[in-house]
């Protein structure tokens, strides 16, 4: 889906720069675990969770919550698909609300209350506020070695497709996942990622679901290269870095000293 558009958006997969300091610490602490409850909005559960990472490396800190519900409706309306069905969205399409729209702020358009709904309420000003909060670049990632350059070049982070296997949803209270889940499929189910632990040389990354604190370590696991590769590779649905918010929040002093001591 969306393959000319994200063609033109696309950066270089290089590192221009010193890696950046590894922000889980400051990070996982803050973000608010997602639940997306029985509505198929996780492409917008999980581009929202990838939006804040962004946001948090271009603010030089600072923490904002995104939208969900609008994230997901507006990556419905990218698709072309029915607004009148809760049928989920696509990655690309969500990677593309992040670059055309932008992301709401939560608190202007807060997640569904007793069950899905089409569409958003006051989109004219969900999306005036949404345009500030646009990234510039997409990068298709096709290997833990692209995913592993991406993040370490500091400008975004990743929204991805995988198969829900029951193996991993069966991932409940789990901190670390070093084995590849197996079982039968659930289907198709979005997350996110961008913050990462080095461990023996190697840089784990938080996989970030949207099935509430229960799941994983609040929300999060920390997954080991060679499972995230075999995802990656193996992957019908995508997955996709966003990148390069603008810089929303400038300071005059180094954020590297005010951000991570």
């Amino acid at each position: 889906y969306h393959a000319s558009e994200i063609a033109k958006l696309t950066k270089p997969l290089t590192v221009s720069a010193p890696p950046r300091a590894s922000i889980p610490a400051i990070f996982r602490p803050r973000i608010q675990p997602e639940s997306q409850g029985a509505i198929n909005s996780c492409s917008g559960n999980a581009l929202a969770t990838a939006g804040e990472i962004t946001h948090f490396i271009a603010s030089k800190g600072q923490m904002r919550q995104f939208s969900r519900r609008a994230s997901y409706a507006w990556a419905k309306q990218i698709d072309g698909s029915d607004p009148r069905t809760d049928a989920g969205a696509t990655i690309s399409g969500a990677a593309l609300v992040a670059n055309q729209i932008g992301f709401a702020p939560e608190e202007l358009v807060p997640y569904y209350q007793g069950g899905y709904q089409p569409g958003i309420p006051n989109e004219q000003q969900a999306r005036e506020a949404a345009s500030l909060y646009r990234v510039r670049s997409i990068t298709p990632i096709k290997s833990y070695a692209d995913l592993d350059r991406f993040c370490v070049a500091g400008a975004g982070a990743v929204v991805f497709g995988i198969h829900w296997l029951t193996g991993w949803d069966g991932l409940r209270g789990r901190a670390e996942l070093d084995q590849i889940p197996g079982g039968g499929s659930m289907g198709g189910h979005a997350l996110a990622t961008g913050t990462w632990v080095t461990r023996s040389g190697e840089r784990w990354y938080d996989i970030y679901n949207s099935h509430g604190a229960q799941w994983g370590s609040s929300g999060a696991i920390l997954t080991a290269p060679h499972v995230l590769d075999y995802q990656i590779r193996n992957s019908p649905f995508g997955w996709m870095g966003i990148s390069d918010m603008a810089d929303v929040v400038p300071r005059p002093v180094s954020w590297k000293e005010v951000s991570f001591g």
